[in-house]
């Protein structure tokens, strides 16, 4: 063999290993990113299982919350005289009822439950302490109750709830409503 053939088969040869040689890192670099996305997918599952398992306790947490509020209501709805007059229409016994104290507070803890079932994910997304959630539902519920009062006095006065007249009063509900979720969820809260 002539010395450029054997220099053109080292070369050759030289080539073919640094292409091995490419070939190997490649697929290592491909193996680390691909190993790289499983354990970051492997968190997102574990944080999305957590977050699943918060939710769970959550809906627990709301389901005893509803069971308490019902064992109060029951009593304080045979307690009522309204519940034992058979000649008022269930629309006035439901009224009636309404009108006692203990009616209206388990109907404001359950309105407490339903808003912590409702906004339960929404909270944990904005990663509300305790006291901006206490808050917002005691907002939620204040805004409720005012909404009630105040189509209850619209009724009174015989005017529809979008009667003109009452334009003012409803704004200034809605202006409250918002300045409480910019207190309780701030301004990223507020906006969604």
């Amino acid at each position: 063999m002539n010395k450029s053939r054997v220099a053109l088969l080292w070369i050759a040869f030289g080539l073919a290993c640094g292409a091995l040689l490419l070939q190997a890192r490649h697929l290592s670099q491909t193996r680390d990113d691909s190993l790289s996305r499983q354990r970051m997918l492997n968190q997102t599952i574990a944080q999305e299982q957590a977050a699943i398992s918060k939710l769970g306790r959550l809906v627990e947490g709301v389901e005893a919350d509803v069971a308490d509020v019902r064992a109060t209501l029951t009593p304080a709805v045979e307690a009522t005289p309204a519940s034992k007059d058979a000649s008022l229409s269930p629309m006035e016994r439901h009224a009636l009822l309404r009108q006692e104290p203990t009616y209206q507070l388990a109907e404001l803890d359950l309105r407490r439950a339903e808003l912590r079932l409702k906004y339960g994910a929404f909270y944990q997304w904005l990663k509300l302490e305790p006291h901006q959630i206490a808050g917002f539902e005691a907002a939620e519920a204040k805004h409720d109750e005012e909404k009630e009062d105040l189509l209850a006095a619209a009724k009174a006065q015989g005017l529809h709830p979008t009667d003109r007249s009452l334009l003012q009063l409803w704004e200034k509900l809605a202006r409250e409503r918002h300045v409480a979720h910019q207190k309780y969820l701030g301004s990223e809260g507020a906006k969604a």
